[in-house]
């Protein structure tokens, strides 16, 4: 046993210390301040509403995650440590659970150790675990938690009945956590057509089992939404499904990190990039020569010879659930995002961890592939959690330098913005936020920096208007309500021209 738990430990281990800088950062970006500022006024009022009420009036309904995010707030005092060390715990159990999934397909540690890796430093799954508010690593580390106890239940002569109850209890919090995790049913129900079809033999009292404790499950998740939910999502359309399909599928596939190459050398973030006649021919030949380099592999009969092996009706399902995880954003969602590849990054860390076994000749080259991805994945978590840590401490930088002590009591209203020149750089998702987009970015409408503004001064009464600066002499004739906020986050108050009358 303990053989077989060194491996993952160490895994863990690794990754947390990849981790270690960023989870003493402070909040960074607009999410976050949103998230905890409803902690701290709204759910601290009335605890009851994380159950009765729906994700900002969303038709998301996440009373789990939102409730976690309030123990975390009542435990930190309003710290974000909490909060990154949940969401870095849940990264870990999900990559404990991936290293398991892993074993019990491939029956090979090796597959098993390069799959956790890979997803543990993916940096496609960075984004989930470093923006504190999200529940995305809670929901999917329950979600391959159930996975893994139904794949072992269909292999265990005489607990089976437990560990498949255990499965089917992780998938009900989950849904209750990340609505998305619904797609598990699609998972385990996918797979057990295959282990049916390939021989195995599942008994009737498993078969019952199984639909009697996921039954009651659908059935409240089904009958809670009714109740709390006010109004149904509304469909994506065909032509934005294709193109968000795209641009997951390259942001999965391309094997340097954008937000890496970005920094090392100065190649445009994905929000910079421009879809014209020039980027499409670029793509279209870097797709061609990928293409005739795999065809080359490929016909090599020493590959074909150990591809031959294959278990491809498993490769297949496994690839499949890659898209299956996406469904549901791609149906509701217009907008793509890395978060939501965070399911796909593990399944495609399974996927390329037993091509690559299949494909190289031997466990050292096996091992040394391996680890140069993983470096390589890793050095692009390095980069992308120095932007986050940048960021917390833009935010850190403003809510300590404006004037907070002084608004603890009364009505108030605040003006920032950023001064000319002063302007943040191109930003891609979480990475890439200074100054001012620290807390708000300006045109968002979530009045973010109004939130961040109230928890630091713990009056809600207090209102802060991010504006243009041309708005400033206008809206700033009081002095202490406006402040130019720079790139690194200092605060200066704003002096109002001489001779601009009083509000």
């Amino acid at each position: 046993m303990v053989k077989r738990l060194c491996p993952p430990g160490l895994i863990l281990i690794v990754i947390a210390v990849f981790y270690a800088r960023v989870t003493g950062a402070y909040f960074c970006g607009y999410d976050d301040f949103v998230m905890t500022h409803r902690a701290a006024f709204e759910d601290t009022r009335n605890p009851s509403r994380i159950f009765t009420t729906t994700h900002f009036g969303s038709s998301k309904y996440r009373p789990v995650s939102r409730g976690l995010i309030d123990v975390f707030w009542r435990l930190g005092g309003g710290k974000p440590m909490p909060f990154r060390a949940g969401s870095l715990f849940f990264h870990l159990a999900a990559v404990a659970f991936v290293y398991g999934i892993a074993w019990l397909l491939a029956d090979s540690p090796l597959v098993a150790i390069a799959a956790a890796i890979l997803f543990g430093l993916h940096p496609i799954a960075n984004q989930s675990i470093v923006a504190d508010s999200f529940p995305i690593t809670t929901g999917y580390a329950l979600l391959l938690g159930s996975f893994f106890f139904f794949l072992y239940s269909l292999r265990s002569v005489r607990r089976w009945r437990l560990f498949l109850l255990v499965s089917v209890m992780l998938l009900w919090i989950g849904l209750f956590t990340y609505e998305s995790t619904i797609v598990e049913f699609g998972f385990m129900f996918g797979y057990l057509a295959i282990w049916r079809w390939t021989g195995h033999p599942v008994s009737r009292a498993y078969l019952k089992t199984l639909f009697l404790a996921s039954a009651p499950v659908l059935l409240m998740f089904a009958v809670v939404r009714h109740l709390v939910v006010p109004q149904a999502m509304p469909l994506v359309p065909l032509s934005i499904q294709a193109h968000n399909a795209a641009m997951f599928a390259a942001a999965l596939l391309t094997p340097i990190d954008l937000v890496f190459a970005n920094a090392i050398f100065h190649t445009p973030l994905p929000s910079e990039i421009q879809l014209n006649g020039k980027f499409l021919i670029e793509a279209g030949i870097s797709a061609i020569v990928l293409a005739v380099v795999a065809l080359a592999i490929l016909r090599r009969p020493g590959v074909r010879a150990r591809l031959s092996g294959m278990d491809w009706l498993s490769m297949s399902f496994l690839a499949a659930c890659i898209p299956l995880s996406l469904t549901p954003f791609l149906a509701f969602t217009p907008h793509p995002s890395e978060t939501y590849l965070y399911p796909g990054a593990a399944f495609y860390a399974i996927v390329l961890s037993l091509l690559l076994w299949r494909l190289l000749p031997g466990q050292t080259a096996y091992a040394a592939v391996v680890a140069g991805i993983a470096l390589l994945f890793a050095a692009g978590v390095l980069v992308k959690n120095d932007r986050v840590v940048s960021c917390g401490a833009a935010a850190r930088t403003i809510l300590t330098q404006l004037p907070t002590n002084n608004w603890l009591q009364g009505s108030w209203h605040i003006f920032l913005a950023t001064p000319p020149g002063q302007e943040p750089g191109p930003r891609y998702g979480i990475y890439g936020y200074s100054g001012l987009s620290s807390i708000e970015v300006e045109g968002v409408g979530n009045r973010a920096a109004e939130k961040a503004v109230q928890m630091a001064s713990r009056n809600d009464q207090v209102i802060a208007d991010v504006v243009p600066p041309a708005e400033m002499a206008k809206n700033c004739a009081s002095r202490g309500t406006c402040f130019w906020i720079f790139r690194d986050g200092s605060a200066h108050e704003f002096i109002p021209p001489a001779g601009t009358p009083a509000r």
